[in-house]
């Protein structure tokens, strides 16, 4: 049997290109596969390679969930718009900085929801911005980070890269 593990995938700067969904004003309106834009006609592009990447972690054993500190109903209606949301086991979306206690909290709710308690070695946490990971280290422990579109710039990368951190590779 494959390995449990857990992705956490940021969205603003990272599944899309749009630094700030939550600034963005509704409704949306679906341009393409991977682009939407607002009521104002600001524009949101999906990179695609970590769309495929999301979908390949759910094919590999993982569970994936959003992980943004975005207006949680903004960022669901941007995915619903894109046809995305199902990309996503979770979405883990509220409006505040503290990363660290949304996933403890989301931990303890998987233990008890699905009987699994992921390790620290167990999660990789893929996010443009890298301050949020210092207080998630100290919250939860040493999770994977991997800071999108520098540590990994494409499909390939980014999966050989977690199938390293995690011991994938052949399975």
């Amino acid at each position: 049997m494959r390995r449990r593990w857990l992705l956490l995938l940021d969205l603003d700067g990272t599944l899309w290109d749009h630094p700030d969904v939550t600034s963005m004003e509704p409704p949306f309106e679906r341009l393409g596969p991977l682009s939407l834009r607002d009521s104002r006609g600001v524009e949101l592009h999906v990179y695609p390679y970590m769309a495929r990447l999301a979908l390949w972690a759910r094919r590999s054993h993982g569970i994936v969930a959003s992980f943004t500190w975005n207006v949680p109903w903004k960022a669901l209606e941007a995915l619903r718009t894109l046809g995305l949301d199902g990309l996503f086991d979770y979405h883990l979306a509220e409006p505040h900085p503290r990363k660290d206690l949304v996933l403890r909290r989301f931990l303890s709710s998987l233990r008890c929801e699905r009987g699994y308690a992921p390790s620290p070695g167990e999660i990789v946490y893929i996010d443009d911005r890298d301050i949020h990971i210092g207080q998630i280290r100290e919250t939860v422990g040493d999770v994977h980070f991997i800071r999108s579109h520098r540590d990994c710039r494409s499909y390939e990368e980014c999966r050989s890269l977690i199938e390293g951190l995690l011991g994938l590779r052949g399975s």
